[in-house]
């Protein structure tokens, strides 16, 4: 293959993977690796670290929100 159809297919299957992570939690590297072994096997350990890396910070950053205190702690006291 050449190296642009393995790049393709490399970006389908991440595209593929990070659907999964997205939707499910997990599916990423469990989609990436078989694949990027058949097709690219020095690209297996540490750029699907990477890849895994990213989708989890940007998954995390937008999923994160500041915690609200709970509704006993928000009353305020009844003013005498």
């Amino acid at each position: 293959m050449t190296d642009w159809a393995v790049l393709a297919g490399l970006t389908a299957v991440v595209a593929a993977g990070a659907y999964a992570q997205a939707s499910i939690g997990f599916g990423l590297n469990l989609l990436l690796v078989p694949f990027a072994l058949l097709l690219a096997p020095p690209l297996v350990p540490l750029p699907a670290l990477v890849v895994n890396g990213a989708v989890s910070a940007v998954a995390a950053g937008r999923w994160s929100r500041p915690a609200a205190p709970c509704s006993p702690c928000s009353r305020r006291p009844a003013a005498r």
